[in-house]
């Protein structure tokens, strides 16, 4: 079956992935499992991408110009960051900082919260910040770890 969908990786390398699928469901999924099975820097960010539908001429040849004005459509995925390994057992956390209240939340200065947790075992901090952006202005979630404080 001829390619149906059009993914786009919003992340600065402008590559494109031509793929058949059933639905606009079905190629968003599509489309998450491609943007976050690339290469990344393993920074817990967002990683953009959009497809939109493949419009083809009357002889079957895709119309380059009215599939690049086509809409487009989020299928953005997350770049999974991987927690370091403890080095003394199993990581053990516990939030650390803020009030009595709400202990380990900050704000991140940007009108959303962060979470700071630190391991018990071997020191390690880990800090969730809830509203950082990424390079095109939206709303993500990043995760960071640092070394024994």
């Amino acid at each position: 079956m001829k390619e149906n969908y059009r993914l786009y990786d919003m992340t600065g390398s402008h590559l494109t992935e031509d793929i058949h699928a059933s639905s606009l469901v079905e190629a968003t999924r599509a489309g998450i499992e491609w943007i976050e099975g690339g290469s990344w820097e393993g920074n817990g960010g967002e990683l953009p991408c959009e497809v939109s539908i493949i419009v083809r001429d009357m002889h079957g040849v895709i119309d380059e110009v009215a599939t690049a004005d086509a809409e487009r459509y989020d299928c953005s995925g997350i770049d999974h960051i991987a927690e370091p390994s403890c080095t003394v057992d199993e990581h053990d956390w516990v939030r650390v900082g803020g009030c009595a209240e709400n202990p380990g939340v900050f704000s991140s200065n940007h009108g959303q919260i962060c979470t700071v947790e630190k391991c018990k075992q071997c020191g390690m901090t880990v800090t969730t910040d809830y509203g950082a952006t990424d390079m095109h202005g939206r709303r993500t979630t990043r995760t960071t770890y640092g070394g024994a404080a």
